[in-house]
């Protein structure tokens, strides 16, 4: 064998050993990436009442929930005596969607409730990692935009834009389309979400989902009436909280056809008014990279309705 053989044998064989992942250090190849390992799901988030603080606990929270609003739009799901989320139904006529985001720099709940003048705060959206503040996907506040879309990443896209109303004031309203069709010019915010829980009223999650871990959840829903909002009380598979979400919807004869997982666990966040502060679930003090928030249309000369 030549001089010139032997150098090609030796290139081709450890090029082989590298391929077939076989001894890194003899072969001279570099061993895969070793990828940051993944936060054990929460077990609890803080919830209660602002002044009162996070001590005040999760049935402060619902209580106070419940003293504020009506039964119609306000509806606890789940076990009575263990109730696993809550949400809000807001009339399309009363408020108006807002997409908050500040990617690597970030945001958190209170200070977005407080600055963006909201009455229901819910959160967030995707990021790389838990303590990431750079977002997985399509985000886009006020034709500007801000991360750009995953073509094989998260299936559904939170649509805001601006109607015009014959003889009325323009409002503002929110779709939910697939990323493959999304065209982004349509709308002047956008958010990339999901899975989508319920799609076209119908259960969008595999039963295989109840293998996964249980996570906190946050979610976003398009209704005949409006937008209904929520978070869920305790850990949830998405398709146990489909499950619940349908039912509630059924016996409350709410026409809710599509939801959108808002991320979750340590991310998942409900913040809503109330008669002497704000109301919350989750982690309102730290930075997240995005939040969809709600303000009641006021009226002319700026008073509430």
């Amino acid at each position: 064998m030549s001089l010139f053989e032997k150098l090609m044998w030796a290139s081709t064989r450890g090029l082989l050993v590298c391929f077939l992942g076989g001894l890194f250090l003899l072969a001279g190849c570099d061993p895969s990436p070793t990828l940051p390992e993944r936060a054990p799901p929460a077990t609890t988030l803080t919830a209660g009442t602002l002044p009162q603080g996070p001590e005040a606990g999760t049935a402060h929270f619902l209580n106070n929930l419940q003293a504020h609003y009506p039964s119609q739009q306000l509806k606890i799901f789940g076990d009575p005596s263990n109730p696993s989320g809550v949400l809000l139904l807001l009339a399309a006529e009363d408020f108006r969607p807002v997409l908050i985001g500040h990617p690597e720099v970030g945001v958190s709940a209170r200070s977005a409730y407080a600055a963006h003048r909201l009455d229901v705060l819910v959160g967030s959206g995707f990021v790389t990692h838990p303590e990431s503040l750079t977002p997985v996907g399509l985000l886009k506040v006020q034709d500007k935009v801000l991360s750009n879309k995953e073509v094989h990443g998260y299936t559904r896209i939170i649509g805001i834009r601006e109607e015009d109303a014959p003889e009325a004031p323009s409002r503002t309203v929110s779709e939910v389309v697939h990323r493959d069709t999304f065209d982004a010019s349509k709308y002047h915010s956008a958010l990339q979400a999901g899975p989508g829980v319920i799609e076209d009223g119908q259960l969008d999650i595999l039963e295989r989902d109840l293998q996964r871990p249980k996570y906190f959840r946050s979610f976003f829903a398009l209704c005949d009436e409006g937008w209904a909002v929520g978070v869920t009380l305790k850990p949830s598979h998405l398709y146990t909280l489909g499950q619940e979400l349908l039912a509630t919807f059924e016996d409350a004869a709410m026409n809710c056809t599509e939801v959108v997982n808002l991320a979750g666990d340590r991310q998942a966040i409900l913040m809503a008014k109330i008669n002497q502060g704000v109301a919350f679930h989750g982690d309102i003090n730290s930075h997240k990279a995005t939040f969809l928030g709600f303000r009641r249309q006021r009226a002319s000369g700026g008073a509430e309705p």
